[in-house]
């Protein structure tokens, strides 16, 4: 049997391995957690993947601290230019990269840090969004009530209940404020990075693929940040386009939203076919070049996404199925119920959906490392390790220290 040799699993190396030149700058991966075989160049470096964050002198701007509170949850214009900022300095660099001659065909990265945490941007982003313009998320009264208690317990109230706190310093449609003048910065620098490109002799023959890792909650079911499973924390954006391929896209990539529903993972396939770059035989997602070909085209299949151990989710077709690791459930219409307002779990004429939506979750998970790669700080909630790990006294220990906060 014919055995496949990599250097490395990640997309930059497969693509270093079939003759690119692999270059890369910003928050691509988290932090220090770097592969450094992949990439022929890297900035601010291989070892320091993020340049410096600008950061006031005094913080919090306007979040006040609370115990066991990520440091970062703040927002607040800063008094600087756009060139003095880091992602202004990614973008610098892969700008660079294209105003070079490259013998080698490319992969160029560019991770664009906002709207991560703190929302610090210059003040001229928060101007596009006047205060007494904000409008809060739509919400209902009584949402929890159908959600479990694990639910409440390790998802919306996780590290300290930053709902409650946000509302108790009336941070609300500043935080909102700050999150939306984040987005506007991020805006700014790829557009900035597309002037580039278009301006470039590659103009005409690069594919281009922007995504975001994840969705955001400001306050729906009464939870903030990531850390759920819920369609708006699910959701993320994904646009690709390419020029003309003769092999596998004579027409290039059509304009519109795909019909389908479709996965981060789906990347690496996609680009591995339109590179022309030998098939792998052990990914996960499934190449798009058909739904490239056809916006029409209708992949009838489910997405799963996970948190921590043992926590699913299921999207397919309109349903949004969530399985968590302590058994409970909820089932959401979402052609219905975009909001996931009214979870179906307990409905018995549903009974049917859930028993199919289940069948998707993995039976039996691979557990986790018992060292995390960086070391836990106060504010982190310990991964959950297995199903053993969950239940036991020492993890119950670790969770007491949230309650009452």
């Amino acid at each position: 049997m014919e055995a496949e040799i990599h250097l490395s699993l990640q997309l930059n190396s497969y693509f270093k391995e079939h003759g690119y030149y692999t270059a890369g700058a910003g928050k691509i991966y988290h932090y220090t957690q770097v592969d450094t075989t992949g990439w022929d160049a890297y900035f601010p470096s291989k070892t320091q993947p993020m340049p410096q964050e600008y950061l006031p002198e005094k913080r919090p701007l306007n979040m006040p601290q609370f115990k066991y509170m990520y440091k970062m949850f703040d927002w607040g214009s800063i008094d600087i230019a756009d060139n003095q900022t880091a992602d202004y300095k990614s973008v610098n660099f892969i700008k660079d990269q294209l105003s070079q001659k490259h013998e080698k065909p490319f992969f160029l990265a560019c991770g664009i840090y906002r709207p991560h945490v703190p929302w610090y941007v210059p003040q001229k982003y928060f101007d596009l969004f006047p205060l007494d313009s904000i409008q809060l998320p739509l919400t209902k009264p009584n949402d929890l009530n159908d959600i479990s208690d694990f639910a409440k317990n390790e998802i919306i109230e996780r590290g300290g209940n930053y709902h409650s706190h946000v509302l108790a310093a009336e941070q609300e449609k500043k935080a909102i404020q700050g999150y939306l003048a984040s987005m506007a910065y991020a805006d700014a620098m790829f557009g900035n990075l597309i002037k580039a490109l278009k301006e470039s002799v590659y103009a005409e023959n690069t594919i281009v693929v922007l995504w975001s890792d994840h969705g955001w909650q400001l306050g729906e079911k009464k939870h903030w940040r990531k850390f759920a499973l819920w369609e708006n924390v699910n959701k993320s954006m994904l646009m690709i386009k390419s020029p003309k391929i003769k092999i596998n896209l004579p027409d290039g990539s059509a304009k519109g939203n795909a019909n389908s529903l479709v996965s981060l993972i789906d990347i690496y396939p996609t680009l591995v076919e339109l590179g022309g770059l030998p098939p792998r035989k052990n990914l996960d997602g499934k190449s798009l070049v058909p739904i490239l070909k056809n916006t029409e085209t209708f992949d009838n299949r489910a997405i799963i996404t996970t948190y921590d151990y043992g926590s699913y989710s299921v999207r397919y077709e309109d349903w949004h199925y969530i399985q968590y690791i302590d058994g409970s459930k909820e089932l959401y219409d979402l052609n219905k119920d975009p909001q996931e307002w009214t979870n179906l779990n307990k409905d018995p004429s549903y009974q049917d959906t859930i028993k199919m939506m289940a069948t998707y979750i993995p039976e039996n998970p691979v557990d986790l490392p018992l060292q995390s790669l960086i070391a836990l700080q106060e504010h982190h909630i310990a991964p959950i390790q297995s199903k053993e790990h969950y239940e036991s006294e020492e993890r119950k220990e670790w969770m007491k220290r949230f309650e009452n906060n």
